[in-house]
């Protein structure tokens, strides 16, 4: 019933609770609000018996002992059993959703044809939203949604943070500088080299605006920060956003994506479609489906064979910044969150080494660290058994390496492992500066923005928000947004467990000074 059909509420009394337990835990918090929202208004009298049922049996308090703690933290799930759950959870339904008194027949009749159940999570600013300007509808951008955006409850570390904050701009920092030279030779940028923000007339972008980098990026931390954990289809989902409707873009459209990315995003929509044909859903709901069996055999592996651009590399930061307290699913979901829309092994190797950095970043490694060409054989147990491919592997050797650096072999262009090479070279050439190695990315020429992005993912998280130059953070385009979302990578990434414990389980570095 729950894979097939419209789940409307009340449930159905034949609803086999002990198969779709977990996805009823799930959404009693959404139907709890959105009910009695409802019945506020338009109902009083149902409200008040639901109140009085309410003191009278408890329901609240066994909601909060029993059932809320089963929803944030996974690991408790397997510390009840299913019977019991299945109890609390008839209980709160009887309790409050059963039959009454013939005089609130229609009313329940109303209720229960027109709300209808959809997986939504609590944090509404990180939704597609749109707003009518008298004439027509327009997307909400990031910038826009500052008014709307909540910090995080509990405590947050300050240092992690600084760092996370600072791989997060340092992308968004390398975009917007080399946002109006993409496509320039490196010919044209030894005459004309990029020295700071300009403006793009042909794109409409002002100084400090991003592109498709910290765009996708910004979907990426979304779902992260929405679903609390890796959770590929929601991130195909909000590409998909991004790419239609111009999601977390800072012009209110997509523009800059490339041939592999938008081939992906359109195969995906083919598939939603034919899932919602196969199991009869509306597709309103396509977008926010939580059945997780249904979504266990959707394959989210969208793209052509053989795909290795670079866009599976400048949207990366989020998965490590994220999982980086558990190393070897940091790596691998590094891996998977570019081999969705990029097939080729190179770009999921290429992923996961990038990954492997920013966590032994995060870790307190330093950049000798980091640089050593024993680098990945030192963190082998990360990669889970799982060599990288021979031209990954050679980056890691440090291939980089060149101090001709663009007469030496370096190229910014928009094949993956030339990308993964420039941006190391940056890395390993801008003595200890950011600004200097950024704008060493950027005037290689080519893919200017991508290159330099996918630098100051790795550069921001080692040098810190505090450290990169002061006049050009502040004129990063949505930067409150940015630092929101940096806050709930550390606090969200922080209360994240995996479901199977692993041998490599020690906390950051950087977590043990400071906790």
């Amino acid at each position: 019933q729950f894979q097939q059909r419209t789940i409307l509420f009340p449930l159905d009394k034949s609803t086999h609770y002990d198969k779709y337990l977990k996805i009823v835990l799930g959404d009693l918090p959404t139907i709890d609000e959105r009910l009695l929202n409802f019945i506020e208004n338009k109902y009083p009298r149902r409200l008040q018996s639901i109140r009085c049922i309410s003191e009278s049996r408890n329901v609240r308090k066994i909601y909060s002992n029993h059932i809320f703690p089963i929803l944030s933290d996974d690991s408790q799930w397997s510390t009840k059993s299913d019977a019991i759950l299945i109890v609390y959870v008839i209980f709160i339904y009887k309790d409050l959703y059963s039959p009454q008194p013939d005089h609130f027949a229609n009313e329940m009749k109303t209720l229960k044809n027109t709300l209808i159940i959809k997986t939504r999570q609590d944090k509404k600013w990180l939704d597609r939203q749109y707003y009518y300007d008298g004439r027509d509808k327009r997307i909400v951008k990031p910038d826009e949604l500052e008014d709307m955006m909540e910090d995080p409850s509990g405590s947050i570390d300050e240092e992690l943070l600084n760092r996370i904050h600072g791989s997060m701009i340092g992308m968004a920092l390398g975009d917007a500088l080399g946002a109006h030279v993409e496509f320039r030779t490196h010919a044209y940028l030894v005459k004309h080299p990029v020295t700071d923000f300009q403006e793009d007339e042909a794109r409409g972008l002002k100084k400090g605006q991003s592109t498709d980098a910290t765009s996708m990026a910004l979907c990426l931390a979304n779902s992260l920060i929405a679903r609390r954990h890796f959770n590929p289809y929601d991130q195909l989902v909000r590409y998909k956003w991004w790419y239609k409707n111009g999601y977390m873009t800072s012009t209110g459209r997509c523009f800059d994506i490339g041939e592999n990315t938008s081939q992906s995003f359109d195969e995906f929509q083919r598939r939603q479609e034919s899932l919602a044909k196969d199991h009869q859903i509306p597709l309103e709901q396509l977008d926010f489906l939580s059945d997780y069996h249904l979504l266990a055999n959707f394959n989210v592996d969208c793209s052509k064979i053989g795909a290795a651009g670079n866009g599976a590399l400048m949207r990366l930061a989020p998965v490590p910044l994220f999982f980086h307290k558990w190393p070897i699913h940091a790596v691998e979901f590094s891996g998977r969150s570019g081999q969705i829309t990029h097939g080729d092994p190179k770009a999921y190797d290429a992923c996961r080494y990038y990954g492997a950095l920013i966590v032994a970043t995060l870790r307190g490694e330093s950049k000798e660290q980091l640089l050593d060409n024993e680098f990945y054989v030192k963190h082998k147990p990360w990669f889970n058994g799982k060599r990288l491919h021979t031209d990954i592997e050679a980056i890691a050797k440090g291939s980089y390496k060149q101090r001709q650096g663009y007469d030496g072999g370096i190229r910014g262009n928009g094949y993956i492992v030339n990308t993964l090479q420039a941006a190391l070279w940056a890395f390993w050439a801008d003595e200890n500066n950011f600004e200097k190695g950024v704008l060493a990315a950027v005037n290689l020429g080519d893919d200017t923005d991508t290159t330099a992005a996918i630098y100051g993912q790795l550069a921001g998280v080692y040098y810190g928000f505090k450290k990169l130059p002061e006049n050009w953070r502040d004129q990063v385009y949505a930067k409150d947004f940015i630092k929101c979302v940096s806050k709930w990578i550390v606090y969200e990434g922080n209360q994240w467990q995996p479901e199977e414990p692993t041998h490599s389980t020690q906390q950051s570095k950087i977590n043990q000074k400071t906790n």
